[in-house]
């Protein structure tokens, strides 16, 4: 998919960024499709999680298991309530 899904989860994970760290939340992004690969690691830049969102794109597959993984493995050993969101643009 892309066009409007792709700009719908986009838009969706701009504001979710928006609101969390209003609440002084570290916030990352990975992209997931037939792997999982990280834009921007957790932590409280809006615009490096922002230019991390426009890199998002449509490559195939939807491999939420990779990203999943990816994020259990990079929250692993953190201290504090961990949140995950998982934004798609279709399954």
């Amino acid at each position: 998919m892309d066009g409007k899904p792709l700009n719908q989860a986009k838009s969706g994970a701009r504001n979710l960024a928006r609101t969390a760290f209003g609440k002084a939340y570290e916030v990352g992004l990975i992209a997931f499709h037939w792997d999982a690969e990280l834009l921007c690691r957790a932590g409280k830049d809006l615009s490096a999680t922002y230019a991390g969102i426009e890199k998002l794109s449509v490559q195939g597959s939807t491999n939420m298991t990779a990203a999943l993984q990816l994020a259990r493995e990079l929250l692993q050993g953190k201290p504090g309530e961990k949140v995950l969101y998982l934004v798609t643009d279709g399954i």
